[in-house]
């Protein structure tokens, strides 16, 4: 049964889930608002402002950066650089199906569907990440206030296996979904009946590589060179290389092969000292170091650093971009004379370019050559994971709000 009520700044539909069966619901409970506020109000700009206080914590410092990285983006600073404008109102309610490789992803798309006024419901992943529970906990901390009792119902994050017949009833609701995953995910996802006007942003598998000018960086002074050596870690090794943004392979300006072997020695011992490299990443290294010498015909040289770090230098670049991947400090190298030479390997899989040491102006020329190519993010070394409402090509705020046009 389906209730109706008009408060101030809400219209209200409840109902209650039918098919929780086996759903452990982390915040919030099977029943149902669906609640629009307005695109970026104050009330939401001051609860996600509050959040990032409580996150900021002094306990989640060293053992959870992407936490203090969440907190420092949930700044109402940070949050008053978008903006609503009269005529545009929520699209209602947002179902997310979040991945399992990044701790903090369910958070930030979560907060996507927030900010711009929408009910949420949010799959998080089976893996119990410590990180869910530090953010689950801090919401049900600030919906204690009478102030936020609102939000209650505007958010609800769940975790479940096996249960389509749930997916299938949210995805029937819902007026958007936020779907991150695999190919075959997405395709699974939406292959269920969704209302005729829903819509569906999809964040598929992609690939990303770095350019780098080795010249500009054998220059840097020991300072500059620490935290570029850090910069690189935190892209990578932090996620493991699981992130989409996470460069996998590394085209090299004004070849200088003992500057490079400098960069990788730092790298490897920046990695020794920062990197937990356990038995089982060992192993997973090993075979996929294996697979890819079966695979790769022309090999250049090998570097490898006590299984901390993995680097295959290539002669040439015989296979699609996006299958030189690596894995927990696995890389790939190829040298270049021009960043141009990029573009006849970039594919539609291509997400992220990190750079160093060139100027904006010479990526401007190599994006108008892009055509229908991939390549939707080009940002400088150590801004990989910054997650914000532009992505994959996805104007993220524009699409979860709908434009009422008056004229």
């Amino acid at each position: 049964m389906v209730e109706k009520k008009h408060q101030n700044l809400e219209d209200v539909v409840m109902y209650k889930i039918l098919n929780s069966k086996n759903v452990k619901f982390i915040f919030g409970n099977s029943t149902i608002y669906d609640i629009s506020l307005l695109p970026f109000c104050d009330l939401i700009i001051d609860f996600v402002s509050e959040l990032s206080k409580i996150l900021t914590n002094k306990n989640n410092s060293k053992k959870f950066p992407d936490i203090v990285s969440l907190a420092f983006w949930c700044r109402k600073k940070n949050l008053m650089r978008f903006n609503s404008e009269n005529n545009e109102k929520a699209r209602g309610l947002i179902f997310h199906i979040t991945p399992s490789n990044i701790p903090t992803n369910f958070a930030y798309s979560l907060l996507f569907g927030l900010l711009n006024g929408n009910a949420n419901i949010v799959k998080v992943s089976s893996k119990e990440f410590e990180q869910v529970k530090i953010f689950s906990n801090a919401l049900k901390l600030l919906v204690k206030k009478k102030k936020f009792e609102i939000f209650k119902k505007m958010i609800k994050i769940v975790r479940y296996e096996n249960n389509e017949k749930f997916t299938q009833e949210i995805s029937l609701k819902s007026d958007a979904r936020l779907i991150w995953g695999s190919d075959q995910t997405i395709e699974k996802i939406k292959s269920f009946k969704t209302k005729i006007n829903t819509i569906d942003i999809v964040f598929s598998d992609r690939y990303s590589f770095s350019i780098f000018d080795i010249k500009k960086i054998s220059k840097l002074n020991e300072y500059d060179y620490k935290i570029f050596i850090k910069n690189f870690y935190n892209d990578t090794y932090s996620v493991d290389q699981d992130a989409c943004s996470s460069p996998h392979l590394i085209f090299w300006l004004n070849k200088n092969d003992k500057a490079k072997k400098a960069f990788w020695t730092e790298v490897f011992k920046y990695a020794k000292e920062n990197y937990d490299n356990s038995g089982s990443l060992i192993n997973e290294k090993n075979i996929l170091n294996h697979q890819n010498l079966m695979k790769l015909k022309k090999i250049k040289k090998i570097l490898n650093f006590e299984n901390f770090l993995n680097v295959i230098s290539l002669k040439n670049i015989e296979l699609p971009l996006d299958e030189y991947r690596g894995k927990m400090g696995y890389f790939f190298e190829y040298d270049i004379k021009d960043i141009k030479e990029t573009l006849k390997f970039i594919n539609q899989k291509c997400q992220t370019i990190t750079y160093y040491g060139i100027e904006k102006k010479n990526f401007i020329n190599l994006i108008k050559q892009l055509n229908k190519k991939g390549i939707d993010r080009i940002v400088p070394i150590g801004q990989a994971l910054n997650i914000n409402l532009i992505w994959d090509g996805f104007e993220i705020n524009k699409i979860l709000r709908r434009k009422i046009n008056l004229s």
